[in-house]
């Protein structure tokens, strides 16, 4: 009777140590989403794949924390991985897993509307595109001007400058009879002409000879 009880004893205490046992290893060591912060377009799904020590636990729907349901939704759980899918609208969220009171690593999730973005990045290229258009016609049309300009001031100044003038230095002729100074002493077969500077040749009223000017 005495043997039968110290069986039953022994029993009892191997039931408890399997159980404590069992326990300890199933107590959750570390959770960790191998994921970094991801960008995500409307109506978008992503998986996420769950490292967990020990390997043989498993996450639960209940396990997974979403900060704002409006951007994200959890679609799918499996053991060691889980599935969210974004809505239409643009934000941060953010999730993690919280099991027996081990939280994982946080993952922000950026819900953006990528056609708008592309429209918006189109948009601004070709703003750039005209500005730059414009600005190129302007310094053209700048440079036109002053080309324009520098040419009319050259034409008035040919304008304004006499054919037939001769600097004041230069040495003319002055024939006996006639009032023409020529820069050619054998002109119109002068005879001895008088060679004069061509100022004191003007202040004496001379004119200048067609032929030589």
């Amino acid at each position: 009777m005495q043997h039968k009880k110290i069986i039953r004893i022994m029993f009892l205490l191997f039931i408890v140590f399997f159980l404590g046992g069992c326990s300890a290893e199933t107590k959750i060591k570390s959770l960790h989403i191998d994921s970094q912060d991801v960008t995500l377009d409307f109506d978008q799904s992503q998986t996420f794949n769950v490292n967990i020590e020990p390997a043989k636990t498993n996450i639960e729907e209940e396990d997974i924390v979403l900060s704002d349901n409006t951007l994200i939704t959890l679609t799918k759980v499996s053991d060691h991985s889980f599935t969210i899918k974004t809505h239409q609208n643009e934000g941060l969220a953010t999730l993690y897993i919280m099991k027996d009171d081990v939280e994982s690593n946080k993952i922000t999730i950026n819900v953006v509307n990528t056609k708008k973005a592309k429209e918006k990045a189109a948009q601004e290229e070709q703003a750039a595109k005209e500005a730059a258009e414009k600005e190129r016609q302007e310094a053209e049309a700048a440079a036109k001007a002053l080309e324009e300009q520098k040419q009319a001031e050259a034409s008035q100044a040919n304008e304004s400058t006499p054919n037939n003038a001769v600097p004041n230095t230069s040495t003319v002729y002055l024939p006996k009879n006639g009032k023409k100074y020529h820069s050619n002493p054998n002109c119109s077969n002068m005879k001895s002409p008088r060679a004069v500077s061509l100022e004191e040749a003007q202040s004496l009223g001379y004119e200048p000879c067609s032929k030589c000017y």
